[in-house]
């Protein structure tokens, strides 16, 4: 599951997705991802991690990750 802040104070889109590669890229928002089923690499900087289910992380502002 990785909910999306969207730039609102009052509200927070969550989208459940299967995962897949993303690119490396960067937002101004706060990201926060949960592992549902599975498992996942997160890459954030120059560091990977190995997440599987229950794991949750958050990716702050403006820091590249995929």
């Amino acid at each position: 599951m990785i909910p999306i802040y969207t730039g609102s104070k009052e509200s927070l889109l969550i989208n459940h997705r299967i995962s897949k590669h993303v690119s490396p890229h960067m937002h101004h928002n706060i990201e926060f991802i949960y592992v549902t089923k599975g498992t996942l690499e997160l890459g954030i900087g120059t560091e990977f991690f190995h997440m599987k289910d229950g794991d949750f992380a958050i990716v702050f502002p403006d820091t590249i990750h995929h």
